[in-house]
């Protein structure tokens, strides 16, 4: 079965598809070690012997907690993997964009994680009702720093017709 060929890229194009992917790869490094860590302490945390003395509630807010960080790692690692699967194949124009909205969905996941973490310590210092207000209050200033300044940002530039790409400043 054949391929349908797809028009390759020009020189410039495939340029800026490096740098962006470069420029992905060095974000996800960075988030990368954090929820692993987060994830390695999460999977010591049942086997404790203090498990067993905190509230079922939070044993099921460990649970989430246990599997947004999973889900958020899994989609994290997803470009690196297809990355490394397929870059002999010159495909970058292809995938660029879905490694792009895996990643921010991975981010999202990992929000949540950070989240109900800060929902899981809290309800353990204090009551539930307070660690949810705990989790409104730092919540909702990182979901509008994560998420909705950088949305507004490209709005504010697809209305001034700017593509929401750039070349490099010669200095960088």
């Amino acid at each position: 079965m054949s391929r349908p060929s797809v028009p390759e890229p020009s020189k410039d194009e495939r340029r800026r598809l490096h740098r962006e992917l470069n420029e992905l790869l060095q974000e996800l490094r960075v988030v990368i070690p954090g929820a692993t860590v987060l994830f390695a302490f999460l999977l010591a945390v049942p086997f404790s012997s203090r498990f067993e003395a905190i509230e079922r509630g939070q044993q099921d807010a460990f649970f989430w907690l246990f599997l947004t960080t999973f889900v958020a790692l899994f989609l994290l690692v997803a470009p690196s993997v297809h990355h490394r699967m397929r870059f002999r194949a010159r495909e970058r124009h292809l995938f660029l964009p879905l490694w792009n909205r895996i990643a921010i969905v991975g981010l999202a996941f990992l929000c949540a994680a950070y989240l109900l973490a800060v929902y899981l310590v809290a309800s353990v210092v204090f009551s539930p009702d307070t660690a949810m207000l705990i989790v409104l209050a730092v919540g909702v200033p990182g979901a509008v720093l994560w998420f909705i300044v950088p949305l507004i940002r490209r709005r504010v530039a697809r209305g001034r017709g700017e593509s929401g790409y750039s070349e490099p400043d010669e200095g960088s």
